[in-house]
C-alpha cells in the first residue's frame, strides 16, 4: 500500500471561513480557490476523480485541502474497500458523507471525516445529534444555513466544528453563520470564493 501524505488537523482546514463547493472540475478558478484552506469536491463518476484532482496536485492549488464528497460520485460504493481506494488517491485529505458508520473506517485510512447532516425539522436535530455522539467526525456540515443557524445553541455541546452550507447567497449569510458558532460556511457561489482574503 502506498504511504499516504500526512495527515491534516481539521483545524488548518478551516483557517479561512468560506469553504468552496467545487462542482465539475476547476476551470478557470484556481486562482479564487487558492484563497480557501479547503475545498469541497464533487467529482461526478469514479472515472473522473483523477483528472478533477489534476489541478490539485500543483500551485496554487497544492495546499489547499481537498475533501471529496463520497455520496455523489456514480460507480463509487459506501464501504471500506471505497475508502481504501480513496486513501490510495493523491491530494484527497478526506470525505464528506451522510453515511456515519463510515467514520471510523476513514480515519483508519487516513482521511478527516465531514459528516453531513440535513436540518429538516426538531426530529431531525435530535437524530443528528446522536449521529454525531456515536460517530464523532473530525467536522459536520449542517444543511440549510438558515437551520443551521436556527439549532445551533443545540450542537454546541458536541464540541466538534461545525460547517453550515445551502441557502448561502452573500456576505451578510456567512457573517451570520459565523455569528452563530459555525466555524465556516461552504458555498458554490464562485462570487463569494474570493473574499477569503479578507
Amino acid at each position: 500500500m502506498k504511504q499516504r501524505r500526512t495527515r491534516i488537523a481539521m483545524d488548518d482546514c478551516l483557517v479561512k471561513k468560506i469553504i468552496p463547493y467545487v462542482e465539475g472540475g476547476v476551470g478557470d478558478s484556481a486562482d479564487l480557490l487558492a484563497k480557501a484552506s479547503m475545498v469541497f469536491l464533487q467529482a461526478g463518476e469514479l472515472a473522473d476523480i483523477p483528472e478533477t484532482l489534476e489541478p490539485f496536485q500543483r500551485p496554487p492549488l497544492a495546499k489547499v485541502a481537498v475533501m471529496l464528497h463520497l455520496d455523489l460520485i456514480h460507480g463509487l460504493a459506501r464501504d471500506e474497500a471505497a475508502l481504501r481506494y480513496i486513501a490510495e488517491l493523491d491530494r484527497i485529505d478526506g470525505i464528506i458523507t451522510v453515511h456515519q458508520h463510515l467514520v471510523s473506517a476513514a480515519r483508519r485510512h487516513g482521511l478527516l471525516t465531514v459528516v453531513r447532516l440535513f436540518i429538516q425539522d426538531t426530529r431531525a436535530v435530535g437524530r443528528g445529534i446522536g449521529v454525531i455522539e456515536k460517530s464523532m467526525p473530525d467536522a459536520i456540515e449542517m444543511l440549510p444555513s438558515v437551520a443551521a443557524i436556527e439549532v445551533a445553541d443545540r450542537f454546541q455541546q458536541l464540541h466538534i466544528p461545525r460547517i453550515a452550507g445551502g441557502l448561502i447567497y452573500n456576505l451578510n449569510a456567512i457573517q451570520r453563520v459565523l455569528d452563530s458558532g459555525c466555524r465556516a460556511a461552504s458555498t458554490s457561489n464562485r462570487e463569494l470564493w474570493g473574499f477569503n482574503d479578507r
